[in-house]
């Protein structure tokens, strides 16, 4: 019963998708879609969660029972205004017509590929690395305190990160004692960034066949493939990035919107910046964008107006900030030299055509190393002769990850390039050129200039790692429409299935080459549920006599002394799930510490193999080593009669 609650917040952001298509319609807008009602209830429900989450925080009431009641109010508040917006007069714009051949044949695949991820997002346990050494590892945290503010920890990124997809991962761990939801957040993310797709494309002319195979491109790109079914955040700013450009086009042709349209605006750019340190960047072409489309059609109305989505999109995002600001002094975390080394320390041209470079170097990667090894030496003879920088100069690359080989890496959820997709976009200027008279090419180089401007400041402030990758579900997202449409303007019948299978056999490698497999010895549906999660790191019986051990001794206290990539979460879970009586856990002896946060006495202490003793410096307790495992060495404290 308690893990069905997880359901809950799904079902009312149903109700609210509900009343939202009634209330347009009831105006008869041109915009009461029901696409638009599912953006239009994203942004409304973010800003939900984020106000809900930072109340309860302040008063140390982030538990089961407040967040339940609250989310029983506002369900209840979505089916109160499905009954006021309900009129029976007003039928629904929802038309159902015998699908075309085309139309099927970019959907069957469509619908194919998705039914994997959503398999996958179900029957695997959040499994991501990142996941359980922060992402995971501070929702858990966040409820033991019962409030978000900061704790003394070894993993910076625990604080300091953008916290919004956690604020609706702590939901639903909260509501049903599981994180087994966790997976169908950014899932769940990807659903509503395919409904902000489609009316691009729709906006492009494409017809129905056409925004699925924009849907597909995007679908079939293996980062999103592979993310969609994890805890990380990056699909959740490709959605408010979509969400935000829909929202800014229906701006352009109609600049003085309603105050609720620009309510929820503000609500989009506010949730945005709150996910990820990359939502300000992406979302500031969007920002500027407005602010000079409200100063060209200048009335006290429209500037008034663009006044509210700065004071709502700041009340989402200026808590975080504040946070980080009272105890680092600075709104982005610790200065630099404390900090993860990020951001580059040359600005310069070359610096950005530097890391596009490399990135599209990235992604050209194929499985014939041969060729890969060439362009790695084309890619370093470029910087050297005519950047004048090195291939990984410290001054544009983060030390953790060197620019060092390129490979294929279809199946690595960090890391997989995309051959396919780079081909599509260096081919686009041609099929925009042929097309620019099928669709409309105004809106398409918009959506273009939009994903250029992302990918430059991107690469302007912050540094080439393997990872970035990643980061651009955004831009992706923006090309997807323009792709599609430029692509399927000639000749439909024979490009769309053209382009429909080279997709689809694009993304095979990434299927059954996951950290979540579906077919072969290692399928998903074949080990027990420790072996899948941890999938990264292995090792389940060390965990698991590590339960029975805590378990055995009744203690209260579990203390890490742990690196800052150590995976906590395994250990939280673990206990949690195999003991009756769930301990309390601290880091002892942290990295960073915050002031104002009480030690306690550790019963025990996890940390790395290599340690054997250990003075907790709060208590002055001193630990001796009991048990070295693979991954983690157990400590006790001096004279305790298991030593």
């Amino acid at each position: 019963m308690r893990f069905a609650l997880g359901a809950l917040p799904l079902l009312t952001f149903l109700a609210w998708t509900a009343a939202l298509y009634l209330r347009g319609r009831r105006g008869n807008a041109e915009t009461a879609t029901l696409r638009n009602a599912v953006l239009q209830a994203a942004a409304l429900l973010g800003l939900w969660v984020a106000l809900v989450t930072e109340a309860l925080s302040v008063i140390n009431q982030l538990k089961f029972v407040p967040i339940l009641v609250l989310w029983i109010i506002a369900a209840v508040g979505g089916v109160w205004a499905v009954r006021h917006y309900y009129d029976p007069a007003i039928r629904p714009r929802i038309r159902l017509s015998r699908p075309k051949l085309l139309t099927i044949a970019a959907a069957l695949p469509f619908f194919v590929v998705l039914s994997l991820v959503l398999t996958s997002a179900i029957f695997n346990p959040p499994n991501n690395y990142d996941s359980y050494s922060y992402h995971l590892t501070r929702q858990f945290l966040w409820l033991q305190h019962a409030n978000v503010r900061f704790y003394s920890t070894n993993n910076l990124r625990q604080l300091i990160m953008a916290p919004f997809a956690e604020y609706v991962g702590v939901h639903l761990m909260a509501l049903s004692n599981s994180d087994r939801w966790g997976n169908l957040v950014q899932f769940a993310a990807l659903l509503i960034t395919f409904c902000g797709v489609s009316l691009l494309t729709e906006r492009l002319g494409g017809n129905r066949s056409v925004q699925f195979l924009a849907c597909l491109i995007l679908l079939v790109d293996p980062i999103v493939f592979l993310e969609a079914s994890n805890t990380k955040n990056d699909i959740v700013v490709g959605m408010w990035i979509v969400i935000c450009t829909v929202w800014l086009i229906r701006y352009f042709d109609r600049p003085t919107p309603g105050w609720f349209d620009a309510f929820l605006f503000g609500c989009a750019i506010g949730c945005c910046g709150d996910t990820k340190g990359t939502g300000p960047l992406f979302v500031l072409p969007i920002v500027v964008l407005l602010c000079a489309v409200t100063l060209y059609h200048f009335s006290a109305r429209r500037f008034q107006m663009l006044c509210v989505m700065g004071i709502v999109s700041l009340a989402i995002s200026l808590p975080p900030m504040c946070r980080n600001y009272f105890n680092f002094g600075h709104v982005d975390g610790p200065p630099p030299e404390q900090n993860y080394l990020v951001y580059n320390t040359l600005h310069a041209p070359k610096v950005v055509i530097s890391n596009l470079v490399r990135q599209f170097a990235w992604n050209a990667a194929i499985p014939p190393q041969e060729f890969d090894d060439r362009m790695f030496s084309a890619v370093t003879w470029l910087h050297v002769h005519f950047l004048g920088l090195g291939i990984s100069d410290k001054r544009t690359t983060s030390p953790a990850s060197p620019y060092r080989d390129l490979r294929f890496r279809g199946d690595d959820e960090d890391r997989a390039g995309s051959p396919l997709h780079l081909l599509l976009l260096v081919l686009l200027p041609v099929a925009l050129w042929l097309s620019r008279r099928r669709i409309r090419i105004s809106y398409a180089l918009l959506l273009c200039g939009l994903a250029v401007a992302e990918l430059i400041i991107f690469s302007w402030f912050l540094n080439w790692q393997e990872w970035n990758v990643r980061f651009f579900v955004a831009p992706a997202a923006l090309f997807a429409p323009v792709l599609a449409a430029a692509f399927s303007a000639w000749w439909r019948a024979l490009t769309l299935p053209v382009l429909v299978c080279a997709l689809v056999f694009s993304i095979i490698p990434t299927v059954n080459g996951s950290p979540r497999r579906f077919f072969g010895p290692s399928s998903l549906f074949l080990y027990d549920d420790l072996t899948r999660r941890f999938t990264y790191f292995g090792h389940n019986s060390d965990f698991v006599d590590l339960a029975r051990f805590v378990g055995k001794r009744h203690m209260h206290w579990v203390g890490f002394a742990t690196d800052g990539n150590f995976p906590d979460y395994a250990v939280m879970y673990t206990l949690k799930t195999r003991i009756r009586h769930v301990p309390n856990f601290e880091y002892v002896n942290p990295f960073v510490p915050v002031a104002g946060c009480k030690a306690y006495r550790a019963d025990i202490i996890i940390t790395t193999p290599n340690v054997a003793f250990l003075v907790d410096r709060a208590t002055g307790t001193k630990y001796v080593r009991y048990r070295v495992n693979s991954l983690f060495a157990v400590l006790l404290p001096r004279g305790d009669p298991a030593l």
